[in-house]
């Protein structure tokens, strides 16, 4: 008999294995944690300040 016909066959796309390894300590996952307070706009470095808005263009 051919061997190849006694191995069974192999499940296509990600299997059990590809989810059952642990998280890569550096990859941040697929969720967030939201803030749990409201960030203030004075604070967040993604707002500035009206002063440095560019006036114009």
């Amino acid at each position: 008999m051919n061997p190849r016909m006694q191995e069974p066959p192999k499940p296509e796309g990600p299997t059990d294995d590809d989810f059952s390894q642990p998280p890569n300590p550096g990859d941040p996952g697929p969720e967030q944690p939201k803030p749990s307070a409201p960030v203030d706009p004075a604070e967040d470095p993604r707002i500035p300040h009206p002063g440095e808005i560019p006036r114009g263009i």
